[in-house]
């Protein structure tokens, strides 16, 4: 892998792209995902090194940001921007964690591990049983990421096929940028004649920030037996989160909406300042999971990689008076890994109606 990113401006004539006008040289460790952020500021790279890097997209010159101590040791596979607080970036690594970052300052602001499934009961079927069976002999990396657009659910697709969702009891921002909860050694302060000292004989300033509400849900099963290498929110309705695995299967689930997150009679855990563990499920209650399978579907790839979901006619455009969306106007793109000849470089389009 030659480390680099390449940018290129899709306003230059003609089909085919050959000079970028910019390139990012990342360094020797091969590139696993890219995201920018939704105002287009900050490019988030994540690669072997562990060590996630945010580039900036509108000064260019400036030295990439490197955010230290998280996946220590370990690969980071996927990073994500948090669509409606732009400061959040969201990493996940071969270290079996989540984590969450303030991007403006490179500082962690949570950590979310994920333990392993418990082993198949001897009641289950036997296909239960194989795919529980693949589950338990790969590891929970994290593979892929996706952040609800409205920010409220974070699902992260794990090594062993599992779908893994952390879910905020609040709408974000939970955090105002710069408010970290860290000591300032380099602390500004008001002096007597009206002057401004900064140093590390100024007085430290630390703020307390309180961490929102949130719920760590069960793993979900059903779909992959394999690594869930893609997952995204679905452009034509966010109420739908798109999976797609190392097995070749895609998986259509239906997300929770935020309104019946946030009226949620259900007693949640309260986390102020501390990380979750991977299991903070509160216990009281029946507590409804954050996704339910819809559809799952066999791909023609031995492998999905990557997919992108896109609502041709747009929202409003796609609706008539009864409020039912154009069939067809939902499109999801997959990329992958095909032994036929003949599909080698195919991508696959599946249009879907409301009735998919």
């Amino acid at each position: 892998m030659s480390g680099k990113i390449y940018e290129y401006d899709l306003r230059q004539p003609g089909i085919i792209l050959s000079e970028p006008i910019h390139q990012f040289s990342v360094g020797e460790d091969e590139i696993n995902m890219i995201d920018v952020d939704r105002r287009g500021k900050f490019l988030a790279v994540a690669d072997d090194s562990g060590e996630p890097a945010l580039y900036d997209l509108v000064d260019r010159r400036r030295h990439p940001r490197r955010f230290r101590k998280g996946h220590v040791g370990n690969i980071c596979a996927s990073v994500c921007f948090q669509p409606v607080a732009p400061y959040d970036l969201w990493t996940g690594g071969m270290d079996m964690q989540q984590l969450q970052w303030d991007s403006s300052r490179a500082i962690l602001l949570g950590r979310w591990a994920n333990p392993p499934p418990p082993p198949p009961s001897s009641s289950s079927s036997d296909a239960t049983n194989a795919n529980a069976n693949s589950q338990l002999v790969n590891p929970p990396f994290v593979y892929s990421l996706a952040v609800h657009p409205k920010g409220h659910q974070v699902a992260a697709g794990l090594g062993n096929g599992a779908i893994r969702v952390v879910e905020f009891m609040e709408q974000p921002p939970f955090n105002n940028p710069g408010m970290t909860g860290k000591k300032d050694t380099t602390a500004t302060t008001q002096t007597k004649q009206g002057k401004k000292t900064k140093g590390k004989n100024a007085k430290a300033a630390t703020i307390t920030v309180a961490q929102p509400e949130w719920r760590e849900h069960p793993s979900l099963v059903d779909t992959h037996a394999y690594a869930v290498s893609a997952l995204a929110y679905a452009q034509f309705d966010p109420s739908w989160l798109v999976s797609g695995g190392l097995d070749g299967q895609l998986g259509l689930w239906r997300a929770k909406l935020p309104d019946s997150v946030l009226t949620s009679s259900s007693s949640p855990a309260r986390v102020t300042g501390s990380q979750g563990d991977g299991d903070n499920d509160d216990g009281g209650g029946d507590v409804s999971p954050p996704l339910v399978l819809v559809n799952k579907y066999v791909s023609f790839f031995d492998k999905v990689e990557c997919l992108t979901t896109a609502d041709l006619l747009g929202r409003s455009a796609a609706r008539d008076k009864s409020g039912d969306t154009t069939p067809g106007s939902r499109l999801v793109a997959l990329g992958g890994v095909v032994t036929q000849p003949d599909l080698k470089g195919a991508i696959a389009l599946y249009r879907f109606g409301d009735s998919s």
